[in-house]
C-alpha cells in the first residue's frame, strides 16, 4: 500500500517534470525563432538604409566639391536667371535630401525598437530557462522528500 502511493505520487511528479520542462521548451523555442527573425529583419533594414543612403552621399559629395567657375564676362540678366535656376534646383535637391533624412531616421528609429524587442527576448529567454531550472530542482527536492517520507 505504502509502495503504491509512492508510485503514484512519483508518476505524478513525472508527469508534472515533463508538463513544466515541455512548456518551458516550447516558450524558449518561440522566444529563440522570435529572435531570429527580429535579427534577420533587423538586417534587412540595414542594409536597406545603407543602400537608400549610397545615392545621396555620393551626391552630397558631387555637390560639396564642385566648383563653379564664374566667368565675369556672361551678361548680367543670364546670370541672373541661371541663379534663379540653380536656387530651384538647390531647394528641390533640398527637399528631397530632407525626405531621405526623414526616412533614415525612421528606418533607424524602427532599427532601434527591433533591438529593444530583441534584447527582450533574449531577457525572455534567458527568465524561462532559468525558472525551468527552478521546477526541475523543486520537483527533485520534492522527490527526495518523498522517497525520504518513504
Amino acid at each position: 500500500m505504502v509502495q503504491d502511493f509512492k508510485n503514484k505520487y512519483e508518476n505524478e511528479i513525472n508527469k508534472h517534470k515533463r508538463w513544466s520542462i515541455s512548456v518551458l521548451v516550447k516558450d524558449v523555442d518561440e522566444a529563440s525563432r522570435n529572435k531570429i527573425e527580429l535579427e534577420y529583419h533587423l538586417e534587412g533594414l540595414i542594409d536597406n538604409i545603407n543602400f537608400l543612403r549610397q545615392p545621396y552621399e555620393k551626391k552630397i559629395q558631387r555637390c560639396t566639391s564642385a566648383v563653379l567657375p564664374m566667368n565675369s564676362s556672361t551678361p548680367w540678366r543670364w546670370t541672373e536667371s541661371s541663379q534663379g535656376l540653380h536656387s530651384v534646383q538647390g531647394h528641390s535637391e533640398d527637399l528631397l535630401i530632407s525626405e531621405m533624412n526623414f526616412n533614415v531616421s525612421h528606418l533607424q528609429a524602427e532599427t532601434e525598437a527591433f533591438k529593444g524587442q530583441r534584447i527582450y527576448l533574449e531577457a525572455a529567454i534567458a527568465d524561462a530557462e532559468q525558472s525551468r531550472e527552478l521546477v526541475i530542482k523543486d520537483a527533485n527536492a520534492k522527490l527526495a522528500e518523498l522517497e525520504a517520507t518513504l
